[in-house]
């Protein structure tokens, strides 16, 4: 994981490098007398916004592009940047705030062009419907931003004692929405003395690097009937950067660690507590879980 951090911290400061040479050209090269007006997301479906060069925010001096979005179901929005510019690839910030323009994300969402993979062009939230959302969009060129937004039902349980049972080798998706502080609980009923995984994928906002790019997420947390974390490491937090999501083993001794028995989790209720990693967090999560 440091390397991974290293990495990434790297690639962040590369992109920042790279958004301020695109700004130095823009000064020279862009005009300034477009207004930014307010624009919208369709609240259901596929719909796309186009910011041009002359548009940016870095070619007004600074100013925001805003975008409007009203979701029409409980669900998600991932939001697609590509390029819209004669420049060689376009990148910026979006920030998700309310219906008065405050942040609700803690964070500048990052997004590039200039790699390939979604992970590094489309962000995703959590959204409850009926509620309107701004998007502020600080973009160093031109960029067309596609939004995709699906409906997700919250069927999870909303404290330990309320946790919603969970088959076996079937998946559930769920939704973390932005600025709820709420963790969704699942529940399993394990009947013999073997290993169980748990498999999550995300959906998510975030990026995961040094303290200019905070780490969001979701997390993923795993209990005994008592409450307890079965292992020290039985948490992890998954971020966009992450294409297809994460598995997650857990193995325990059912006696105690004696080499007499079989080993493996010991019979029982057990519970999947998902939540948001920091108050920037929200998103689609899919888990599964099984015995093998």
């Amino acid at each position: 994981m440091k390397e991974k951090g290293r990495v990434l911290c790297n690639r962040a400061a590369s992109l920042a490098l790279a958004v301020m040479l695109m700004v130095s050209a823009f000064m020279v090269a862009a005009p300034f007398q477009v207004s930014a007006s307010e624009r919208s997301f369709q609240g259901s479906g596929t719909s796309s916004v186009t910011i041009s060069d002359a548009q940016c925010s870095f070619a007004q001096g600074g100013d925001p592009q805003w975008i409007r979005f009203t979701p029409q179901e409980t669900g998600y929005i991932s939001i697609t940047a590509k390029k819209a510019t004669v420049q060689e690839y376009s990148d910026g910030f979006i920030t998700l705030c309310d219906a008065s323009k405050q942040v609700l994300d803690a964070t500048r969402d990052i997004y590039t062009t200039a790699y390939q993979g979604s992970k590094y062009s489309t962000v995703t939230y959590g959204v409850k419907k009926g509620v309107t959302y701004y998007f502020k969009v600080e973009s160093a060129a031109g960029v067309t931003l596609k939004a995709t937004v699906k409906a997700v039902k919250k069927n999870a349980g909303t404290s330990r004692a309320k946790a919603k049972t969970l088959k076996q080798n079937k998946k559930v998706n769920g939704v973390i929405l932005a600025g709820d502080k709420k963790a969704d609980w699942y529940k399993i009923n394990v009947s013999q003395s073997k290993k169980v995984t748990l498999s999550f994928s995300v959906k998510t906002n975030g990026w995961e690097g040094n303290s200019q790019f905070a780490t969001d997420g979701i997390q993923f947390s795993f209990y005994d009937a008592n409450g307890k974390k079965v292992t020290p490491d039985a948490s992890d937090v998954l971020t966009k950067i992450q294409n297809k999501g994460s598995a997650i083993y857990y193995s325990v001794d059912s006696d105690g660690g004696k080499k007499s028995k079989k080993a493996g989790l010991a019979p029982g209720t057990y519970y999947i507590k998902v939540e948001r990693s920091n108050a920037a967090s929200s998103g689609l999560y899919s888990l599964k879980w099984k015995m093998s």
